[in-house]
């Protein structure tokens, strides 16, 4: 039977073939590798330097452009931050730099670098509204559709496009549908709502091969087919982000966070008529176990400049998600619940994002009101 000694180090119990032994130090390999991890993170420490990629930079074209191809993570390289939020970044962009940063897009997904082009192009439609039709062309003929955000009231060509692929894939590939349907869906112009209404009338032999009816997939991008056959939008224009109670300190009309509600909203304020429900509108949390006892309450207020509907439309988008009105950033699959007293789908008039409260926390927080009923309902989502 092989000799066998004790380990050589402190508070270790194992022991270890006398051959392994020589070889270690007298070290069972646990406590090797543990000395090895030691030593490899005092170097670093000792050896870490701060890098800034962006020091003389002043054009946020130049900056966009390091923010979506970032440097390769080095454990020896600290990379500063850039020194303005990415979606400031983009508002300070000029029509040439928008039509140069589509240009390096397509650069980026001509060497494969497709999800770097992705991001960017959500973020030109979120944050500047840019026309991208060259670059979801090219998404379409590559089928690299998601996020299908990107086809935000997209051109009627790109409409097309996309009407015609899933005229030859619909039947054949379950997966590219789905993902044809939803981008539909996002551009969501006339055509679209007779088509979903088309099909809701008349569902085609394809629509067996999926989840959900097609004309359900609207939802995804914040509308749903009225009895009339009209779209009617699931969120609200009016779009005010909730900030830090210490960066906005006129009064309000908005309550976020109490002891057992999401919002409490003073629905008579002429700042809220655009939720259409002129009494007091109180959002119970959805599961008060989600928050006792963890999130800071009455933390956030409305800032005092809107923004746009679809800043935070999807999950992926590099901002912040707390906010009053708007198109909501659904963690996973669209889920507008429905009033329990008309029947009719309920509409999202904010979320709150775990992390803006407390940064050890992830997950949102979606509010609903029916304004018809006064009837409000709330649901939370993570990964």
């Amino acid at each position: 039977m092989s000799e066998r000694v004790a380990c050589k180090s402190d508070g270790c119990s194992r022991t270890i073939l006398a051959a392994t032994a020589s070889r270690t130090g007298g070290y069972c390999m646990p406590c090797v590798q543990a000395k090895e991890r030691q030593q490899r993170a005092a170097f670093i420490h000792a050896n870490r330097r701060n890098v800034d990629p962006y020091a003389g930079l002043d054009d946020p074209l130049e900056m966009l452009k390091i923010v979506h191809s970032p440097p390769k993570p080095d454990p020896l390289i600290r990379h500063a931050p850039p020194p303005r939020p990415t979606a400031a970044l983009y508002a300070a962009l000029n029509s040439g730099q928008t039509a140069a940063l589509v240009r390096h897009a397509h650069a980026l997904l001509k060497k494969g670098d497709v999800h770097a082009a992705q991001r960017i192009a959500t973020c030109l439609v979120a944050f500047v509204a840019a026309d991208i039709s060259s670059l979801l062309q090219e998404f379409i003929r590559v089928e690299e559709l998601r996020p299908e955000f990107a086809f935000h009231r997209a051109a009627p060509k790109i409409r097309d496009l996309l009407t015609q692929h899933l005229a030859r894939v619909a039947g054949r590939d379950r997966l590219l549908t789905d993902k044809l349907l939803c981008a539909l869906a996002w551009v969501g112009d006339k055509r679209v709502v007779e088509l979903f209404a088309g099909w809701r009338a008349n569902p085609p032999q394809w629509a067996a091969d999926l989840h959900i009816p097609p004309h359900r997939y609207s939802q995804q991008a914040g509308w749903e087919l009225s009895l009339d056959s009209q779209r009617r939008n699931l969120y609200h224009d009016v779009c005010h982000a909730l900030v830090a109670a210490g960066d906005s300190m006129s009064p309000s009309p908005v309550t976020v966070l109490t002891e057992t509600n999401l919002f409490e909203l003073d629905g008579t304020a002429p700042a809220l008529a655009f939720l259409g429900c002129a009494q007091q509108i109180v959002v119970p949390i959805a599961d008060l176990r989600l928050v006792d006892g963890q999130l800071p309450r009455r933390s956030l207020l409305p800032a005092a400049v809107p923004r746009s509907p679809w800043h935070a439309a999807i999950d992926t988008l590099p901002t912040h998600y707390s906010q009053l009105g708007g198109h909501p950033a659904w963690v996973q699959d669209a889920e507008y619940p429905t009033c329990e007293q008309c029947q009719r789908t309920m509409v999202c008039i904010g979320q709150i994002a775990c992390e803006d409260v407390d940064p050890r926390r992830e997950g949102i927080f979606y509010a609903f009101l029916c304004s018809d009923c006064a009837t409000t309902a709330s649901t939370y989502q993570q990964t």
